[in-house]
């Protein structure tokens, strides 16, 4: 009887320094990843300082300037750190305002920043098959759903809050001679192989349809009007459930107006 008691006890304690174990290890990978975080976080910050002005005075509010005197950025000072920078990605009334990076593929800064150091976040990165001068007709534009709301962590309030797009309706591409204003006409959840992703078009019957299948499926009927001699541009990220089923969360814009950056 007492053997038993005794091997009982033994099994009990071990339990009890496996439950420590597993507490410890998960709690220092939570760390770890909220250090890598805040890493990512303060070096973004850093270059937006550096390479970056956003118009608004003293008090951090917007200044009425028209809207393609937002945000000025320095491309010297950020393709000389890394010439791979081919623009800058400006939500209006958000914060949400990268550097955008071209390598040619989809997976290079996947968990790159944009100074080559390994991240979690990442960089917002180009399509590989697209054109790094935003020429085509649809272009496909990535960033990971960040638990913190870094990269595109807020598009995720579109699906949310359907009041959120009212006064979110707009981005900026910034690039060394343009900055491009692109006005969201659609938004949903979608799996990771969808025909969304379909590139290139240009100016044919099929984009037509294409465009009215976005429209078809979006969670929010904008009314922004699409044709098929508009360019778009594709904002993914992960869907909160990802993990579980796949899913994606896209983004669309249309380019409703273009600024050419005088020196």
């Amino acid at each position: 009887m007492d053997n038993k008691k005794g091997s009982k006890s033994i099994v009990f304690i071990i339990m009890i320094i496996m439950g420590i174990a597993i507490i410890a290890v998960a709690s220092f990978m939570i760390i770890r990843l909220y250090r890598d975080y805040q890493k990512s976080e303060q070096y973004y910050d850093s270059v937006k300082e550096e390479a970056v002005v956003v118009s608004n005075d003293s008090q951090g509010n917007e200044i009425e300037v028209p809207w393609y005197q937002l945000i000025s950025v320095d491309f010297d000072a950020l393709q000389a750190e890394n010439d791979d920078v081919i623009g800058w990605i400006f939500f209006e009334n958000e914060d949400i305002s990268y550097p955008i990076l071209y390598s040619g593929d989809d997976s290079y800064y996947l968990r790159r920043s944009m100074d080559g150091s390994t991240a979690t976040a990442g960089s917002i990165f180009l399509e590989g098959e697209n054109s790094p001068d935003f020429s085509d007709y649809h272009s496909v534009i990535y960033g990971h759903n960040m638990r913190n709301l870094t990269m595109f962590g807020k598009l995720k309030y579109y699906a949310k809050d359907d009041a959120y797009y009212n006064s979110h309706q707009y981005f900026q591409i910034c690039t060394n001679d343009f900055i491009y204003r692109y006005q969201i006409f659609a938004y949903e959840n979608v799996s990771a192989d969808d025909r969304v992703y379909t590139i290139p078009f240009g100016p044919t019957e099929e984009y037509t349809e294409y465009l009215a299948y976005l429209k078809s499926i979006s969670m929010k009927d904008t009314g922004v009007e699409v044709t098929n001699e508009n360019h778009i541009i594709t904002l993914s990220t992960c869907n909160d459930a990802t993990a579980i089923n796949d899913q994606r969360f896209v983004v669309q814009g249309v380019l409703v107006d273009m600024y050419e950056v005088k020196e």
